[in-house]
């Protein structure tokens, strides 16, 4: 079974690539279920009612409690999980990664929002510092941790892998570039 973190989608960028993500597994099912895991919002819950009597998924929607609380589920409650379901492979559709798990992980980077001197620059120009640091800087320090035990990840352009080359080293990192995925 594949665990599919999708706790960080939210808006309808992240909503369409789930529902084509989702369309694909029906279509080429690999002979696995998928154990799909999400944030309850409007946008989740209308896109999962299209897939919640398709026997190749499992869903399991929870109450978003904020960043702290994402991050004992995703390192603690997964855990349990992995055990429960037999998962083989967890894809980690939001940029995350666990912890504490020896289980093989991949990971979608679709968005840069952590990793971008730009952005950076932004801050630093509207003098923006404690916001900057608040904003960006902590989840930053938080998500490169993470990213530095990670190996797998699927990017949407090769630019994303020279964002993230500015903050994470990238040589001993496999990276999987899919074209025309939205």
């Amino acid at each position: 079974m594949i665990l599919v973190n999708a706790l960080g989608v939210i808006d309808s960028g992240g909503i369409v690539v789930l529902d084509k993500f989702l369309c694909e597994c029906l279509e080429y099912p690999l002979g696995r279920r998928y154990l799909i895991i999400a944030n309850d919002n409007f946008n989740i819950r209308q896109l999962l009612g299209k897939y919640k009597e398709k026997s190749l998924f499992d869903l399991l929607i929870i109450k978003n409690k904020g960043f702290m609380y994402r991050l004992f589920y995703e390192n603690l409650i997964f855990r349990k999980l992995v055990k429960e379901h037999c998962i083989d492979l967890i894809y980690n559709f939001s940029g995350t990664t666990q912890f504490f798990t020896k289980t093989p992980q991949l990971i979608k980077i679709q968005n840069l929002l952590f990793y971008s001197k730009k952005l950076d620059g932004s801050y630093q120009e509207k003098k923006l510092f404690l916001r900057w640091l608040k904003d960006i800087f902590v989840k930053r320090m938080i998500f490169i941790q993470m990213l530095s035990f990670a190996t797998h990840f699927e990017i949407q352009s090769s630019h994303v892998k020279r964002c993230l080359s500015d903050f994470i080293n990238t040589r001993n990192k496999f990276f999987y570039l899919l074209l025309n995925y939205q």
